[in-house]
């Protein structure tokens, strides 16, 4: 928690009020200033024990011997934070730089490959007002003279190292000391040429001799807080015109390269300064109290990437002296991309051996006449402990974060009345030899929000890891509004912790409230190596006048569908206000969540309307059964009823029809011709080459056919192929024809039910072929018993090659409709001879020759009328149809 030492100031001020009082016309008013002791005891909390990260020279020796006015003061009895003081009387010249290393590690330096954030209070002494030199100068609206002469935020990398300081040079004073250290107008950093009071002529003629006695391949940042415009002295950087106007008017903040031949302008005899990204007419010096004395100053580096330079911004008098962050629009700002573009660094003038990445950093600070206290209060140093410090907003109700509006303004930052919030305190430690301390931690809370406990008493947590969380107990919440937390002290192994409250937003329940800014909200952290301030997002509270529903068009939809895959599934709903309310836009936001991904669409509706019909079409969905969640959005950020559908998707099956028989005998010099079609139960058309056949014979794949379907699309595919009878093995094999559609890869996406066929191969061919359907002639009812004759032809064939065969024949009779057997029997006639084939069973014919070539023996078609097969029925047979079999027996051989 940061302190502010109020009480001490106030004293201070009220006893300084006390001892001086003064009266006079306005152009001889002394505004009156708090003490340095004052300023001092009632700094902002900073940094303590930063004495061993910082090297501060004795003195300078370059030529003459100047002493360093700066020193630490440490936390203690006469202040209450580590300071460190630049300056404290006039013509001091001062400088502060980070430890490069120590017990031969890297310490407090520059890192330039990464993003470095620099936090720190500066005090620029009093404001001292010069009236005379105002009433002068008005025009260019420059009030602050009488304190001077300033600070520079240094990066360097100069071979004198912790020594670096500029010099003078030229005139009088070269013959006596050529290189002299001395500050005025250089503030220690910037090239220069004889003392800013002496009324010789600079003997330096170009700016490529005048930037010698800057330091040397360096950046600087500066806080001028004494114009320099003398005309006719070596005192008149700040007189370079740009456009007609001046460069830097009043106290002022700027940046150049102070090695660099373009930061000087040859002006007479004299030199300019090139002022970069000038911030000026700033009230830097102190005010008319403690408060106003100090004054926030951030300065970040942004690493270079994707090819891009460097870049860097500064922000000054961004905070309130009890380190809340004020309003972005009242910032003094540069490079932060918003308000002014990005400034960009050049690296190369910084001179960097290869591979380098580390450079020197600090500040320096130079007096003129005026006594002048300049000093620093350190809040982070990114080597020592890098924090990075966050605010964010989350709608658990709106399912969004929330923008901040303090930056921008036209971010849609709406929140509804009665919206669950959480807010994030972010903070997360980069790098640094330190850790930080136990961090202790004061939470102003948003207003217009309710911190209501939950069931088990808690309104949030603060969680170290995704395990280790620790609950925030309702009786931390302050009267006040404020929550005091310590976190524990962060380093690399504990590198990140989160801060999460929740609450509700609240502006009461009346429904005709106006829409609400809930301003920022303070957070303050502190902690030995560190210390930083934090504001909650900007945002707004929405009163709710209406509800937005949504439901099923049909209200008996019982929320399934079931799908072929490859069809669409078609979700009918309707869009309104639970009130009547019209939509007032033209569209709204539609999420849809299938399986657990989200997806965002808009939906054009009709901004007078206060309903609309709205289909969700799903397609190309797998096979399985799909959880699909749906709701609606409006402008206001107003979240309908969450509706759930499932969505059963089923594969569509091959289907596949051959129209061979299951068995067959061959010979290994005979032909199989196969054929068939292939098709699917939906009636979908297959696609373009993504189709085929498989054949497998004796398990084994053989052969891929039909790899490509004609161009137009069909629904059903008819095949056929013809298969040698020498790719099969003498004796048994198995035909399996598996039908396939494979996907781009030639992935199988679906097979039909396998077709097999047994295919029997011999050298011996023997085969009968004979029909399913045989009749008798229809004959009528006698008293006489009767031969009936075959009707129709019978086909009554043998295949037979190298081999002799017999061909017997037996029944057991016919079986009338009516269940009642016939009275007769089939016979057989030949040669005059009459045999029953309801006994055993009957040659029917037989062939003792063994032949190579393959015969066909018609025997059916060798019978006489009255010969053959015939049927022989007894007298008075029932009327009625008789329906039986014939068992034929093919004998390869003769018995």
């Amino acid at each position: 928690m940061k302190k502010r030492h109020a009480m001490i100031h106030i004293g201070v001020w009220l006893m300084f009020l006390m001892g001086l009082f003064f009266v006079g016309s306005k152009t001889n008013e002394v505004e009156a200033a708090p003490t340095k002791d004052a300023v001092f005891m009632g700094a902002p909390e900073g940094m303590t024990g930063i004495k061993d990260y910082f090297n501060i020279p004795g003195s300078y020796t370059i030529g003459e011997k100047v002493s360093n006015s700066a020193q630490i003061l440490e936390k203690g009895d006469t202040v209450n934070t580590d300071i460190v003081q630049m300056t404290n009387g006039v013509e001091n010249l001062s400088s502060i730089w980070g430890k490069m290393s120590s017990d031969n590690k890297e310490y407090n330096y520059f890192d330039i490959s990464k993003k470095q954030t620099f936090s720190m209070w500066l005090y620029f002494g009093d404001k001292n007002f010069n009236y005379n030199k105002y009433n002068e100068d008005k025009n260019d609206i420059d009030s602050n003279n009488g304190s001077g002469e300033g600070m520079a935020f240094v990066i360097q990398n100069d071979d004198k190292g912790d020594d670096a300081i500029s010099f003078y040079k030229g005139g009088l004073v070269s013959l006596l000391n050529p290189k002299t250290p001395i500050g005025f107008e250089s503030l220690g950093i910037w090239g220069g040429t004889i003392s800013p009071n002496s009324i010789l002529s600079s003997s330096i003629s170009s700016a490529s001799e005048f930037k010698n006695g800057a330091i040397q391949n360096s950046f600087a940042l500066e806080f001028d807080t004494q114009r320099n415009v003398s005309s006719g002295k070596d005192d008149v950087f700040d007189a370079t015109l740009e456009k007609g106007s001046k460069q830097a008017k009043g106290q002022h903040i700027a940046w150049n390269y102070p090695a660099s031949e373009s930061t000087y302008q040859k002006n007479g005899s004299y030199f300019n300064m090139q002022h970069k990204d000038v911030i000026p007419n700033l009230d830097m010096s102190g005010d008319g109290s403690v408060s106003e004395a100090w004054k926030h100053f951030t300065f970040i580096y942004y690493p270079p990437e994707n090819g891009n330079k460097p870049h860097i911004s500064y922000s000054f008098d961004d905070k309130e002296y009890d380190g809340s962050i004020k309003p972005f629009n009242e910032w003094n700002i540069r490079g932060d991309g918003i308000k002014h573009d990005n400034i960009e660094l050049d690296l190369s003038e910084f001179n960097l051996k290869s591979g380098q990445t580390k450079l020197r950093w600090g500040l320096t600070s130079s007096t003129g006449s005026t006594i002048t206290n300049n000093a620093v209060i350190f809040e982070s140093i990114p080597a020592v402990a890098d924090v990075n410090a966050t605010t964010n907003l989350y709608d658990y109700t709106q399912e969004r974060d929330i923008p901040d509006s303090d930056k921008d303004s036209t971010v849609d930052d709406n929140v509804n009345n009665g919206d669950k919030l959480r807010f994030d305190y972010n903070l997360t430690y980069n790098s640094g030899f330190e850790y930080t301390g136990d961090i202790k931690t004061q939470i102003n809370v948003p207003e217009n929000v309710d911190f209501t406990a939950d069931e088990d008493g808690n309104i949030g947590e603060i969680a170290y890891s995704e395990t280790d969380i620790e609950k925030i107990n309702a009786s931390a919440l302050n009267a006040d509004g404020t929550i005091n937390l310590t976190l524990r002290s962060m380093g690399s192994d504990n590198a990140s912790v989160q801060v999460r409250l929740n609450g509700t937003a609240n502006i009461g329940s009346n429904a005709s409230a106006e829409k609400t800014a809930v301003l920022p909200a303070h957070t303050s952290y502190d902690s030995t190596h560190y210390t930083g301030d934090v504001m909650t997002p900007k945002f707004h509270i929405n009163p709710l006048t209406d509800t937005l529903r949504l439901a099923p068009k049909d209200p008996d939809d019982d929320m399934t569908r079931t799908i072929k895959t490859g069809k669409e599934a078609v979700m009918d709903m309707n869009i309104k206000y639970q009130n009547g309310s019209t939509f007032g836009n033209n569209k709204v936001t539609v999420t849809t969540i299938v399986d657990g991904e989200k997806s965002v669409s808009d939906y054009t509706v009709d901004p007078s309307a206060a309903d609309s019909d709205y289909s969700l079409v799903l397609s190309g969905l797998s096979v399985k059964s799909h959880d699909v969640e749906v709701y609606v959005t409006d402008s206001m950020h107003r979240i309908s009823d969450h509706l759930k559908y499932t969505v059963n998707v089923e594969d569509k099956k091959l289907l596949l029809d051959v129209d061979n028989e299951r068995e067959i005998t061959m010979s290994s010099d005979d032909v199989l011709h196969i054929t068939g079609s292939i098709s699917h139960d939906d009636g979908s058309n297959f696609v373009g080459g993504l189709s085929r056949i498989a054949y497998y014979i004796n398990g084994e794949l053989r052969l891929y056919d039909m790899t490509k379907i004609d161009d137009d699309d069909k629904s059903i595919y008819e095949f056929k192929y013809d298969w040698n009878g020498s790719v099969f093995k003498e004796g048994d094999n198995e035909l399996k024809i598996i039908a396939q559609d494979v996907d781009n890869l030639g992935n199988i996406v679906r097979e039909s039910e396998p077709v097999t066929i047994k295919v029997y191969i011999t050298n011996k061919l023997l085969q009968l072929t004979s029909d399913k359907n045989y009749k008798f002639q229809a004959s009528n009812q006698s008293n006489e018993s009767k031969i009936l004759k075959r009707a129709d032809k019978w086909t009554l064939d043998v295949t037979s090659a190298k081999t002799s065969w017999i061909l017997t024949a037996r029944s057991d009779g016919l079986m009338g409709s009516n269940g009642i057997p016939l009275s007769g029997d089939m016979i057989y006639r030949k040669d005059g001879n009459e045999y029953t084939l309801a006994d055993d069973p009957v040659e029917i014919d037989r062939d003792g020759t063994v032949s190579t070539d393959k015969e066909i023996t018609h025997i059916a078609d060798e019978w006489l009328p009255t010969e053959g097969v015939l049927l022989k029925i007894q007298p008075n047979v029932s009327a009625g149809t008789y329906t039986g079999e014939i068992e034929w027996t093919l004998v390869d051989g003769l018995m």
